[in-house]
């Protein structure tokens, strides 16, 4: 059996970004799911709040890293960074976000959360109200 190590950018093996999932939920599953980059931590925090679990991109396990730009066959140019990865935010406190990961919960200083969040733009994909205007 090969696999495939983790890790990787396009060209090689890479995952998925936020808008297939959200469209793959909508159509699939008939969930109101959305797909946004430039979410704010504010944002998050409401979704959170109002009892909605959040899909969020970030690197490893909530670690750093340094977005890349590629560009497809087609010319289409996406941000991609090593180690990509989604974990499920489920809650927050003062100074920590709380989130699922592998079937684990794990908290990080908010901090940490931002950094690891942000280099693939604070992509997420959150279920999408009819008052919602982010």
């Amino acid at each position: 059996m090969c696999m495939t190590p983790w890790g990787q950018v396009p060209p090689y093996s890479y995952g998925v970004h936020a808008a297939p999932v959200a469209t793959l939920l909508k159509e699939e599953y008939d969930l109101s799911a959305r797909a946004a980059k430039n979410f704010s931590l504010e944002n998050l925090k409401k979704e959170i709040a109002s009892g909605q679990p959040l899909i969020a991109w970030v690197i490893g396990n909530m670690v750093g890293g340094i977005p890349s730009e590629y560009i497809d066959q087609e010319g289409n140019k996406v941000t991609v960074a090593a180690y990509e990865h989604t974990v499920i935010v489920t809650g927050y406190g003062v100074d920590h976000i709380r989130y699922l990961n592998n079937g684990k919960f794990y908290q990080f200083p908010v901090e940490t959360f931002l950094n690891s969040w942000g280099v693939l733009g604070n992509m997420v994909v959150y279920h999408k109200d009819p008052g919602d205007r982010y």
